[in-house]
């Protein structure tokens, strides 16, 4: 699909124009035309078109895509210009979009070979690319499971050196065609989700929580006593645990809104508290770092004013009311 320049005269201002508009060389192994390439993108096929002019890059357009809504947007709109900026696919990746940055630049590269008269394969197949783990996470071997459209989704998950190298993702019952592919894109370790299959992309990033949910140390569970002998009537009393502590209650507080932080599982957890009337009136918890679906429950639960603790989240929790305590202190 080669749209030719044939007027030798509209060729030589289009060679000026390029000169001006860009500092990059022109490439004379580029036959001008119009040239399209398919590669394989976050959810799917990915179309991307190329028009080159002159020995330049005119316009690089995405034809078509399946990439994630408000994930990749910004590759999507940055990519291109600066690919026709530079001349060239040696640009920066956007942060946080550098697969589908990587995958533009690749389509880019393919039509500018063909544009050189270069016998194209076909594009080499996906790989898993490793990704770091959740800070504190050993290496080893982890699995996580969660309720999918159809039925469980496994992810049996390797962690070495830090990284995520590898995920086995495992749900027979997703849909095919629909759910099969946020399972696929497991495999190749893209947890963003896939559009159109809501349910497994959520079960996918759920059993990924969970698979390091387990990583996080309980408390020490009640010991039993030990049963005295039938021969002695008495028994020993049971030993109960230290109950938690209490969140403090403001005795004659200062109004105002106070801020304290404590150690959690991820990161520090930092709670603000409102104080109005000697009371307090609102409570705000921030924890970034804590483990999504786990500790991240309990940071929901106290912005939605219950510091008592989530089951399962034990330090998160404890964070919570530690930093509670604290902003509360403050106010005398």
């Amino acid at each position: 699909m080669k749209k030719f320049v044939i007027s030798a005269l509209v060729l030589g201002l289009l060679l000026l124009a390029g000169c001006d508009e860009s500092t990059a060389k022109a490439n004379p192994d580029w036959q001008d035309g119009t040239y399209e390439a398919t590669v394989e993108g976050q959810a799917g096929p990915m179309v991307v078109e190329t028009v080159v002019e002159g020995g330049y890059i005119k316009s690089v357009t995405v034809v078509s895509h399946n990439e994630t809504a408000g994930v990749s947007d910004a590759a999507l709109e940055k990519i291109p210009p600066a690919i026709v900026a530079a001349n060239s696919t040696e640009v920066d990746s956007v942060a946080g979009c550098t697969y589908t940055s990587g995958r533009i630049k690749d389509a880019v590269g393919l039509c500018l070979d063909i544009a050189s008269g270069k016998e194209v394969a076909a594009p080499p197949a996906e790989v898993f690319v490793s990704f770091d783990a959740p800070e504190g996470v050993a290496d080893g071997e982890y699995v996580g499971t969660a309720k999918g459209y159809g039925g469980d989704v496994t992810l049996n998950i390797t962690v070495a050196g830090g990284k995520v190298s590898a995920i086995d993702a495992a749900g027979a019952s997703e849909t095919a065609g629909v759910g099969s592919k946020a399972i696929d894109a497991a495999n190749l370790g893209k947890l963003d989700g896939v559009a159109g299959a809501t349910v497994t992309s959520s079960a996918v990033k759920e059993a990924y929580a969970a698979a390091f949910a387990q990583d996080e140390p309980d408390l020490e569970p009640e010991t039993e006593p030990e049963a005295e002998p039938e021969t002695k009537p008495e028994t020993k009393p049971e030993t109960k645990p230290d109950p938690e502590p209490e969140p403090a209650q403001p005795a004659g507080p200062v109004d105002g809104t106070y801020s304290a932080s404590a150690k959690g599982f991820g990161g520090d957890v930092t709670v603000t508290v409102t104080i109005s009337g000697g009371k307090v009136t609102s409570i705000s918890a921030v924890g970034g770092s804590e483990t999504v679906g786990v500790g991240s429950k309990a940071i929901d639960a106290a912005n939605g004013g219950n510091i008592d603790g989530v089951a399962g989240a034990t330090i998160t929790s404890n964070a919570i009311k530690e930093a509670y305590n604290a902003a509360v202190a403050k106010a005398g």
